[in-house]
């Protein structure tokens, strides 16, 4: 059974967080990091310059949550030279910029974390899983075909990266009552075949249902993250009005009637 697409969110317009980093944030703690839980916020920080694992540009800013921790998933650019070599002396070489996917867990101890509440992971020390006929899934936490990420996390917990190619086609599977979400960083993709997305949307799907499939109309890069089954607490917000509406009180009920006072003669 299909997982529905529960809602499509566009981060498109991004921030400058204390640091004055660029932010795009997928979702926070007052948006759906209630729905998406042990996940609380998910932010892409781009143009990060050295150090890159500092703490400033590893943690996630504070959205009220309690204690927390964060991983953050580093990709560092090429190199660019900023001259040409003349007279056969070396070049000048300027320190590149990378780009960050901050992830953070309502909970220290889902994700084994540094000292100072955070930790830094460089995308190529995750294992990389080849996936049938083209792309690679990186396991950042959880496991994957016996593959098992580097960040520990709780049991049937995966935060996995995608790097696919144009026309890959992925299914993913995942337990019922599993909140499933999915984040483009770059690309185009299609859910479910019949929902487009593109760059800066999440896509939030239902805990209900068993499998999603996901086919890039673009070469793509994106985000999965899948938590531990769970029954979802009733709760307001607009998620959880797709997941179960609310019920109308009845027109027909009696409106209770007061008793009238007595004037004294």
């Amino acid at each position: 059974m299909l997982k529905p697409v529960l809602g499509v969110f566009s981060c498109a317009h991004p921030h400058r967080d204390a640091a004055g980093q660029v932010v795009r944030t997928f979702f926070s703690e007052r948006t759906l990091g209630r729905y998406l839980r042990p996940f609380t916020r998910l932010d892409h920080v781009t143009q990060v310059r050295a150090p890159y694992d500092a703490p400033a540009s590893a943690r996630a800013p504070d959205d009220g949550a309690g204690a927390g921790a964060t991983v953050s998933i580093l990709h560092r650019c090429a190199a660019q030279s900023s001259d040409d070599a003349r007279d056969g002396q070396p070049t000048d070489v300027a320190t590149p910029p990378a780009e960050i996917v901050r992830l953070a867990v309502d909970d220290a101890r889902a994700i084994d974390a540094a000292p100072h509440g955070s930790r830094v992971l460089h995308a190529e020390h995750a294992p990389a899983v080849a996936l049938p006929g083209a792309g690679e899934i990186r396991v950042i936490a959880g496991s994957h075909r016996g593959r098992i990420g580097p960040v520990p996390a709780p049991a049937r917990v995966d935060v996995w990266e995608l790097e696919l190619p144009s026309r890959a086609a992925v299914p993913v599977r995942s337990e019922a009552n599993a909140p499933l979400a999915i984040a483009v960083l770059r690309g185009r993709l299609l859910i479910n075949g019949d929902q487009e997305v593109s760059a800066s949307h999440l896509v939030v799907l239902a805990r209900a249902g068993t499998t999603a499939h996901i086919e890039s109309l673009a070469p793509s890069t994106l985000v999965l993250i899948r938590g531990a089954p769970s029954v979802p607490a009733a709760r307001d917000g607009a998620i959880n009005r797709l997941d179960k509406p609310r019920k109308r009180p009845s027109l027909k009920q009696p409106l209770p009637r007061h008793p009238r006072k007595r004037s004294a003669p």
